[in-house]
């Protein structure tokens, strides 16, 4: 979806609306044609140049006296071969479990987790329903971008090797990402923070810490201040900043 104002974001959805993100405002699109049509042109997939051009010669013909522009045939299409760049967010998710699955009841439905995920042109795909190529109009260009689906295994590589295994849990707007945990060593996490995470940054991959994360590493540069208060009955606290 084209908009007059380059500047202007569309978002599709079943009545689609714009943001401005100068001006800080939003609304609704306006079409000239029905509101169920434009859901069925908005859920299209997108098409070729020869494709684009069979189209508009439908178009002319059958529907002569349709307010909707066919797809343009006169842009041009630049192919893009690139690495993804991996995305890993640290964070808690409920384990999936089958029926069969035996587990003990003092296992946790919610465990520490690691997502991964993909970006490619500075967005994060979708793995459950992203296609072989990603199409974006960028600069009146379409660029298209072929997934690297080596790149993509290799990339669940190097978490195997830490130690992390994969697991089922339940997605909650994840994506469709992989999930990797530690559960015959939960204690690993401290170690993976302080030597994988920064080896990955390294590498190039994106690290996404979320707020329920229960694992930190603390800098321990800098000057240490340590408190010691006496109490009652043999106790005392101890206080470490």
């Amino acid at each position: 979806m084209q908009l007059h104002d380059k500047h202007l974001v569309a978002l599709p959805a079943a009545a689609p609306w714009y943001v401005d993100p100068r001006r800080h405002v939003a609304g609704p699109i306006i079409f000239d044609i029905a509101r169920p049509l434009v859901k069925i042109v908005l859920s299209a997939p997108p098409v070729t140049i020869e494709q684009a051009t069979a189209i508009a010669g439908r178009f002319a013909r059958d529907l002569p006296g349709l307010a909707l522009p066919p797809p343009r045939a006169d842009m041009v299409e630049e192919l893009r071969t690139e690495r993804p760049v991996p995305i890993l967010a640290l964070g808690r998710r409920k384990r999936s479990w089958d029926y069969w699955d035996r587990r003990a009841k003092s296992v946790e439905e919610a465990v520490d987790a690691a997502l991964l995920g993909y970006v490619y042109g500075g967005v994060a795909i979708d793995l459950d329903s992203a296609p072989r190529e990603l199409r974006a109009v960028e600069d009146g260009k379409i660029i298209v971008r072929r997934r690297n689906l080596g790149a993509e295994r290799a990339a669940k590589k190097p978490l195997e090797g830490f130690g992390l295994s994969r697991f089922e849990f339940v997605d909650d707007g994840d994506a469709g990402r992989l999930a990797f945990g530690f559960f015959d060593d939960p204690a690993a996490w401290p170690r993976f923070l302080y030597e994988a995470v920064p080896q990955l940054e390294r590498e190039g991959w994106r690290i996404e810490i979320e707020g329920g994360f229960r694992h930190r590493v603390v800098d321990s540069g800098g000057e240490w201040v340590a408190g010691i208060e006496e109490g009652g009955g043999w106790w005392f606290s101890l206080d470490l900043g």
